[in-house]
């Protein structure tokens, strides 16, 4: 069951909220446009180096894997400079739409909170010295070793209800053999293109060898703690093979990944088999409710104008998280999208989920949000002018509203083809009410107060 689906069961309620969202005259937005008056962003870190242990990667395949210049599961410097790249962009459109003033900001205009791992407060730094180079801006980490923003199910604040989560998988992607069914073609890619797992892995699967990772059994897992759950086998391995390319295919634009076979063809190809796999956990209802209910409290907050206070008076507010993260709070919320060239919901490596809060005459206030991300090429950029070019904002769709009805008047009109960060406009009131209930209490009540540190 998708959270999209249990939506539906607010369909009354927002049908109510629709009805107010279009009683203001199109004219009105038409005559003056919108003011941007707050961002709230839910980042993926940049490109990093494999989280797995190299032995780990020698029995998937025999070949000969690279050697990355940055510790296990590190941001990279290229991750690092093409996160800074596409923040400059957005943070030029900031300046030109007003939000922020040329030059450093005033204090308090910008507020970053990053996960705790390296790869996180790394690509925050990225992120500040992308909108106010020079300036020298900070950002806050959690004073714990696992942030419970990010990580509530890690933080011991909940657990996972094991029986919700295998139904849901199972509504949600017709389980493991139909996933292995939908992606057959593409799986028999990944297998011809790793070649064959080391014996080891074979028999630990009791498979006889010479076998191939990305066939080996599937199987949902569960920590003892149900803090945690995931794909395992083949499924899982190809899930993660995929995605290791894909980082490749963004660390070395000189070279194909994949061990020279990755050419754009093929990652279009095993791109989805991530995704698919990854999302039949990450964006399951149980799971994405759990895992994302400290941080989607935190943006509500942030858009809302309570809750923190430097986050409520900042006019841009970021969350540096992860690829979960973003999976999880699509999932919670029911918000897909597309962008060209990657599979639905794929979150690149820096792809960020943006809710825009505008201002119309008046008063009136209206949400935008979007997904933000360099395009498959543009993650091969290697200058400053080519990432500029590669940076794509894609419309987010909220499924809660089906009929879309809730879609200000005029809202094509106000995205000119000057303007290609422009986002169409909706009513926040049945956003945040349907937001607010999805929310699972759980995960909430328990939350403890946290020192945030420093990061520079």
């Amino acid at each position: 069951m998708s959270a999209a689906f249990s939506f539906r069961s607010f369909f009354c309620i927002a049908v109510l909220f629709c009805i107010f969202c279009v009683s203001a005259p199109a004219a009105e937005v038409l005559a003056s446009g919108p003011v941007l008056t707050k961002v709230v962003v839910v980042s993926r870190h940049g490109v990093r180096s494999p989280t797995q242990a190299r032995h780990t990667l020698e029995e998937w395949s025999a070949r000969k894997w690279p050697q990355w210049p940055a510790p296990r599961g590190h941001l990279t410097a290229r991750g690092a400079w093409l996160v800074n790249m596409q923040w400059s962009v957005l943070g030029s459109w900031f300046r030109e739409k007003g939000l922020l003033p040329q030059g450093c900001p005033h204090a308090g205009d910008i507020w970053v909170h990053a996960d705790v791992d390296q790869r996180t407060r790394a690509t925050a730094k990225a992120v500040l010295d992308g909108l106010a180079s020079g300036c020298g801006l900070p950002y806050v980490y959690s004073g714990q070793d696992v942030d419970a923003v990010f990580h509530p199910l890690k933080a011991g604040l909940c657990a996972l209800d094991e029986q919700r989560v295998r139904r849901d998988i199972l509504l949600d992607s017709g389980g493991l053999r139909g996933l292995e069914r939908d992606l057959g073609p593409a799986l028999a890619l990944i297998n011809k293109i790793a070649g064959p797992a080391a014996p080891k892995l074979c028999a630990q699967y009791g498979v006889k060898s010479p076998c191939f990772a990305s066939a080996l059994p599937s199987r949902l897992v569960f920590s003892p703690k149900r803090d945690k759950t995931g794909i395992n086998g083949g499924l899982g391995i190809a899930s993660s093979l995929a995605e290791i390319w894909l980082l490749e295919y963004a660390q070395w634009p000189d070279a194909l990944p994949a061990w020279g076979r990755g050419s754009l063809d093929v990652m279009e190809t095993v791109m989805p088999v991530h995704m698919r796999v990854f999302n039949a956990v990450n964006r399951a209802e149980s799971v994405a409710k759990s895992q994302s209910a400290m941080l989607a409290s935190r943006i509500l907050d942030a858009l809302g104008g309570t809750g923190d206070h430097a986050a409520a008076a900042a006019r841009v507010v970021v969350f540096v998280g992860h690829d979960t993260n973003l999976a999880n709070i699509g999932g919670m919320l029911g918000l897909t999208w597309k962008q060209p060239g990657y599979a639905p919901d794929q979150t690149p490596p820096g792809g960020a989920l943006m809710f825009t809060l505008w201002t119309l005459p008046g008063g009136l206030k209206r949400l935008g949000i979007q997904f933000v991300s360099l395009s498959l090429e543009g993650l091969r950029a290697t200058t400053p002018e080519q990432v500029r070019k590669a940076v794509q904002a894609s419309p987010v769709s909220w499924e809660y509203c089906i009929a879309k009805a809730h879609e200000f008047p005029g809202g094509d009109a106000l995205q000119p083809a000057s303007d290609p960060f422009m986002p169409k406009l909706h009513s926040p009131e049945a956003f945040f009410r349907a937001a607010r209930r999805s929310l699972d209490m759980k995960c909430l009540d328990a939350a403890p107060e946290d020192s945030l540190l420093i990061g520079r």
